[in-house]
């Protein structure tokens, strides 16, 4: 079977996070089916959904060249996760090593143990800004645009959250009311509304293919039931994905 080059996200908060990507850059390198191309700086970034609470991650981008299927190329990263000590529990929860292919060549694809390209790769901040650094002019194959331009349009996009049955209670308790009160300005940016649609998340593009939720919105998966515990969530998840500065 012939090379295809694909992207993948690493990412870890729990012990030596550092270590534990060299590691798996090494087991990748290692491994006999992988070819290493490039790999990132690493990045600290606050985490994005989850328990709150969690520490920093340290995220990091490769591009590799294989000549396994992208199953089996998930199948691979799985074994390495294994092997570094991974152990899945709750989701977005922090971790020890997560490994996530964000592009398998041009292949396009949503099954119900992978949808390529990575869906919300073009609005983390933690899988562009590492991209970005090896990787500057990959295309995708959906968008057509390379990682530069979809960089540089997330960053400059308007943010907003919108209200959704999870979070009614804030407009219905006073303390949430108070909370709402300071939250563009504790989330770096983000607005808030009332309106009607259906996601929790909008980041706006001009693409009409973009018009599919799923492509620009990040996920919010509130784990505490408390007004103040999910506010904290929600603030994390918000500044996980702003750019400083």
């Amino acid at each position: 079977m012939p090379e295809t080059l694909a992207l993948i996200a690493l990412g870890a908060n729990l012990g030596d996070a550092e270590t534990s990507l060299k590691q798996a850059l090494d087991l990748l390198q290692n491994h006999p089916h992988l070819r290493l191309r490039s790999a990132s700086s690493f990045f600290k970034t606050l985490p994005v959904g989850g328990p709150a609470g969690q520490p920093p991650f340290v995220n990091a981008a490769a591009s590799l060249f294989t000549n396994l299927t992208a199953e089996g190329l998930l199948k691979a990263l799985q074994e390495v996760e294994a092997a570094l000590g991974r152990v899945r529990n709750q989701t977005w929860s922090a971790r020890s090593l997560d490994l996530d292919i964000i592009a398998y060549g041009d292949k396009v694809c949503a099954t119900k143990s992978l949808i390529l390209p990575h869906p919300r790769m073009t609005v983390r901040q933690f899988v562009l800004e590492p991209l970005l650094e090896i990787e500057p002019s990959w295309n995708h194959p959906q968008l057509g645009w390379n990682v530069r331009q979809i960089f540089d349009h997330f960053r400059c996009s308007p943010r907003s959250v919108n209200l959704d049955k999870v979070l009614e209670k804030f407009i219905e308790s006073e303390s949430g009311s108070k909370l709402l009160d300071r939250f563009t300005e504790a989330t770096d940016g983000w607005e808030w509304s009332n309106g009607s649609q259906p996601s929790m998340f909008e980041v706006h593009w001009i693409q009409g293919f973009m018009a599919d939720t799923k492509w620009r919105s990040p996920r919010f998966h509130p784990t505490e039931d408390s007004v103040e515990c999910l506010m904290d969530q929600l603030i994390a998840t918000c500044r996980g994905m702003t750019f400083p500065g």
